[in-house]
């Protein structure tokens, strides 16, 4: 399963390149012009204008880019720990549906993962002199920390296993009865 889930990782990226495009360019006021997918890596462009950004100098009439990247396969291990799970752990009939929608889920959280990696990147790494245009909450700011650390340490791992516990409740209350 993981075999085959690195074989998918470029098109797990390009998805998920797709997907947080319109967020993230929205939360950071466009300071990220763009954002694709380059191979295993998901890539971020924040633009910035001539002026002075800590260490680095903008000539007048020219733009620089800082490119920002974010690995989804961090994010995504829980798809291949929750198809073996499926495969290994197979009790009750699972409809193909929910099956779909599940892994959906899971991509779904891989996007968040790299959305709040790319967001922590953005705010609280580049030089504040690049984000000084955009007024954020102190607030905002340890969310974004938050939703960076749930987004890695526990997120992974704990989705694909709530989602097959669901799927096999019963499973479960066959184990316990005996």
């Amino acid at each position: 399963m993981f075999c085959l889930w690195y074989i998918f990782s470029p098109l797990i990226s390009s998805f998920v390149s797709i997907v947080i495009y319109y967020p993230v360019e929205y939360l950071t006021h466009g300071l990220v012009s763009n954002v694709y997918s380059a191979g295993l890596e998901v890539e971020a462009v924040v633009k910035l204008v001539s002026g002075d950004y800590g260490n680095l100098r903008v000539p007048r009439g020219q733009t620089a880019e800082v490119v920002l990247t974010a690995r989804p396969m961090i994010y995504g291990y829980g798809i291949p720990l929750f198809a073996t799970l499926l495969f290994v752990f197979y009790k009750n009939e699972v409809t193909v549906v929910k099956v779909i929608v599940c892994f959906f889920i899971l991509l779904m959280g891989v996007c968040f993962g790299v959305a709040m990696e790319l967001m922590k990147n953005i705010f609280l790494a580049l030089d504040k002199s690049i984000t000084e245009s955009i007024s954020i909450a102190q607030w905002k700011l340890e969310l974004i920390a938050i939703g960076y650390q749930f987004s890695t340490l526990i997120l992974p791992a704990m989705l694909p296993l709530s989602l097959w516990i669901l799927l096999n409740k019963n499973y479960f209350s066959d184990v316990f009865e005996s």
